[in-house]
């Protein structure tokens, strides 16, 4: 019954799962690894869902809990994977805000004022962080994930009314993705992303001809 249920609504069945282990290490907080990972895969579900407002909660949760010096402490492979999740979440709630029309929350989140480097720090820590003997598959890693920083930044930016921000965040994005040295479905995704936000931008502008050249030199 229950392998039933995985199959016929599997997108329900994690949503439930998800909220049991975060209700329970709610309860008995002794594993924050477990609530953390649980909080973000399910802000993840609730924006595939258009519950904005859930995730939004959700995805702040886990910001307004990062406890720095107890990461630190910890090190290590778990500290990399938890800045990994900070990182998604951070993506996801200015998703859920620009799309509950929160665009200061929105941008806010993607940008810092006094730190020229932080969208790169961003991208490095949802790439996983980059191991000291760096190899192909870490490049790679953090080409795709510099290039979906930037195009969600973009993004926001262009709903926020700021269309040269907006276009160079989306430029940028496409040629991130074209220095990704990966074949395969993970690569071709970061560039159609990169290529949607560039879209996004060129039609809010007006500029129909570029838009068109774009799709006609590939799907976007």
């Amino acid at each position: 019954m229950d392998l039933q249920q995985v199959r016929e609504q599997p997108l329900g069945r994690a949503y439930t799962c998800l909220e049991q282990a975060i209700r329970m290490n709610e309860e008995n907080p002794t594993d924050i690894d477990c609530l953390e990972s649980a909080r973000c895969s399910l802000a993840y579900l609730k924006l595939e869902l258009r519950d904005y407002q859930g995730a939004s909660d959700l995805a702040i949760s886990i910001l307004l809990e990062n406890n720095k010096a107890e990461w630190q402490q910890i090190g290590g492979l778990r500290e990399r994977i938890h800045k990994q999740r900070l990182a998604c979440a951070r993506l996801y709630a200015s998703e859920a805000f620009s799309a509950l029309g929160n665009l200061e929350s929105a941008t806010q989140l993607l940008s810092n004022d006094s730190d020229s480097g932080f969208l790169n720090e961003l991208s490095v820590d949802l790439s996983g962080g980059v191991s000291p003997n760096i190899d192909v598959d870490d490049v790679n890693k953090l080409v795709q994930s510099t290039a979906l920083v930037q195009s969600n930044a973009s993004a926001v930016a262009a709903s926020a009314g700021h269309r040269g921000e907006a276009e160079q965040l989306a430029m940028a994005a496409l040629q991130s993705s074209d220095q990704d040295q990966e074949s395969g479905a993970l690569a071709s995704d970061t560039a159609a992303i990169a290529r949607k936000a560039l879209l996004f931008c060129m039609l809010q502008e007006g500029n129909r001809e570029g838009a068109l050249e774009l799709l006609s030199s590939g799907s976007p």
